[in-house]
């Protein structure tokens, strides 16, 4: 099989095959995909990225995508845009995209994604309940406190030691 050539990708600003390397197996093209997508123009791979974290087979494309979704700036159309599909991976069967959509949103510092955050730190996975209490840790949102507390007994040291640092951040303000 042919490597992708994501440099002639980047410069034909093939927006929809980098996101399709991005689930290659080849770990070297899967960031060197995702590295020219943070690169291009935001607004070129909005709605591209929202439709593969939504639909792509591909669990590692999926993690990418809710990846590179955070690091977009909220603050200009269509990045509220991202919210939501960022809210909707924190159901994706696979953890890992999960977790890496619950740290965009804290990225992102959107108050809409507080509540379905709280119910991400009931999660059964570590990687998740850490990135999601990292990320309520962001947002500084007082209706997380409760919840956060619980994970200050949770087995996961990780977890424990984001909760008390989300805990902090949203006392000091």
């Amino acid at each position: 099989m042919e490597r992708p050539d994501i440099e002639k990708m980047k410069r034909e600003r093939d927006v929809e095959g980098l996101i399709k390397a991005l689930g290659d197996e080849d770990v070297n093209i899967a960031m060197a995909a995702h590295s020219a997508l943070c690169e291009m123009e935001k607004a070129a791979v909005v709605a591209p990225l929202i439709n593969a974290l939504r639909t792509s087979d591909n669990v590692g494309c999926r993690r990418l995508c809710a990846d590179i979704l955070g690091q977009l700036s909220p603050f200009r159309p269509p990045f509220g845009l991202t919210i939501e599909p960022l809210i909707g991976a924190l159901k994706d069967d696979d953890k890992g995209v999960r977790g890496n959509a619950a740290l965009s949103l804290g990225l992102l510092c959107d108050p809409k994604a507080v509540e379905p955050l709280i119910k991400a730190l009931e999660d059964n996975h570590e990687y998740v309940r850490k990135n999601a209490a990292f990320a309520l840790g962001c947002i500084e949102d007082k209706r997380a406190i409760k919840q956060l507390t619980k994970l200050l007994n949770d087995d996961n040291k990780e977890v424990r030691d984001a909760a008390e640092n989300a805990l902090e951040r949203i006392q000091r303000r």
